[in-house]
């Protein structure tokens, strides 16, 4: 009796910190935390490497034993502190289980100490008839931590190589790697189809170098809220205390068609500003908001977690009502927005951009997307001076989705462009370029300065164009100079 009890106490504990399964869908929006689906039993998992630091079996088998603090490396020869040589990539990592099993990603841990053979380039692969057949290959971010490689359907595998292409040294090292179990609902399709297959129905992640996150909430100490597009979990956003909902607003840059949302916690054990209760509404223009997917619940845990939208939604803007977090506060580590490949491929195309100007010509055409070219006139003509072309600073720039601000008393022209400021200053030759939290405020020396001619201010087209992301072309027989983002 004692021990019948016993198991239902246990039960009711173990029950009480599960707040939402796996995968549950809720308003508008499906919630899957990756890491709760991971597959286990891996004592009866086969492993071999390509090439390994120590030939023990043990060593090897710290990829799949579910310690985080022992790491496999690959092989490397030294003399006290000097390495006098190290095996190149590519290092493999090949894993046979039992029986085929249907996966549905896969996920790659770090080493915990230092950055050696952290991968940074890969490609996986399943064995179909005796050959390899790759799957998917992609980029892995420097830094520690569990890199997660999700698919959009379920892939059966009986055995399988992961492939390190880029390690940090050349090195390739690994402290843990799982798969994720098949997911229900999904597709399920074979090895030899699935590249094929993910190039048209997988999803990519939205570029983040454009991105800038909002919140009118005070941070704590230095914990901006810039850092939850950062790229990186080693930081994280945090707002001083406050049991009141919070709304954190997220400008991806340019207009994209979300399908997915990850959202990490910051990574800490004391689940500071862990978000339990959130809505989410989406914007093309900043100002009327569309609400999407509402009371979205989450477990208080550091577990990453996928939010999959009922239906994609057309964003520029993307708004989180914070309604319930933990302490006293909001936090995040970090936020990911993705889009299907097709959508990408759309979004491209339409955000292509096409700027031709003649020296000595008011007029532009512009071409955007897949519109016809249209004629759009400046207040002057572009000129050029010691070899370097000049512009007004009106007409091009606005073109562009740039803002131009003046200021009289000192003559100072600033530029901003999404995550992008330039600040010129009349017959001055120094700038100074703001590239958002990555890149600082930096200083660069113009060939030619920015000047005001018969009371139009002219600037440096290159420079200002390439610092905004163009590409610019010149065809010296006809005059013309062409400006591209692609």
């Amino acid at each position: 009796m004692k021990k019948i009890i016993s198991l239902i106490l246990s039960i009711l504990a173990v029950a009480s910190f599960i707040t939402v399964p796996v995968s549950a869908s809720v308003n508008g929006a499906e919630i899957w935390i990756p890491s709760l689906s991971m597959m286990d039993n891996r004592a009866y998992w086969g492993i071999t490497v390509s090439d390994t630091f120590n030939k023990d079996e043990n060593y090897i088998r710290q990829i799949i034993d579910e310690d985080m603090s022992s790491y496999w490396h690959s092989y490397y020869e030294n003399q006290g502190s000097t390495i006098t040589y190290r095996e190149p990539c590519p290092h493999d990592i090949d894993i046979t289980l039992p029986e085929e099993t249907k996966i549905y990603g896969f996920s790659y841990t770090t080493r915990p100490d230092g950055t050696a053979g952290i991968c940074t380039k890969y490609e996986a692969y399943v064995k179909v008839n005796g050959e390899w057949v790759l799957i998917a290959r992609g980029d892995m971010d420097g830094n520690k931590g569990t890199k997660n490689v999700i698919f959009t359907a379920n892939v059966p595998v009986k055995e399988f190589r992961f492939r390190i292409t880029e390690g940090m040294g050349t090195y390739g090292s690994c402290a843990d790697f799982n798969f994720f179990k098949e997911r229900e609902g999904s597709p399920t399709v074979k090895a030899e189809e699935y590249l094929s297959y993910s190039e048209i129905n997988g999803k990519v992640e939205i570029p983040k170098k454009d991105m800038k996150a909002y919140c009118e909430n005070p941070h704590w100490n230095e914990w901006s809220v810039d850092k939850i597009t950062d790229g990186t979990v080693a930081g994280f956003w945090q707002t001083k205390g406050t049991e009141e909902p919070v709304t954190l607003d997220v400008d991806l840059g340019a207009n994209y068609t979300v399908s997915d949302i990850d959202i990490t916690p910051r990574p800490t054990t004391d689940y500071h500003g862990t978000w339990t209760k959130f809505s989410i509404a989406v914007s093309l223009d900043g100002e009327n908001y569309d609400l999407i997917a509402t009371d979205l619940s989450l477990p208080r845990s550091l577990e990453l977690k996928r939010v999959v939208l009922d239906d994609p939604a057309e964003a520029r803007y993307v708004r989180f009502e914070i309604t319930e977090h933990h302490a006293a506060c909001a936090s995040c580590g970090e936020i990911t927005f993705y889009q299907s490949k097709d959508s990408e491929k759309e979004a491209e195309e339409n955000r292509k951009e096409k700027y031709e100007l003649k020296i000595g010509s008011n007029e532009i055409i512009v071409t955007k997307g897949k519109g016809e070219p249209k004629t759009v006139k400046m207040d002057a003509a572009p000129y050029i001076e010691g070899g370097f072309t000049l512009i007004p600073l009106r007409g091009i720039l606005e073109e562009m989705g740039a803002t131009v601000s003046w200021e009289g008393e000192t003559q100072k022209v600033t530029v901003k462009r999404n995550a992008m400021e330039i600040e010129l200053q009349i017959w001055y030759d120094l700038v100074y370029v703001t590239g958002g939290r990555r890149f600082g405020r930096i200083r660069y020396t113009l060939n030619e300065p920015p000047r005001i001619v018969e009371g139009r201010t002219f600037i440096p087209l290159r420079f200002v164009s390439e610092h905004l992301g163009y590409n610019v072309g010149w065809d010296g027989a006809t005059q013309t100079i062409t400006i591209t983002n692609y």
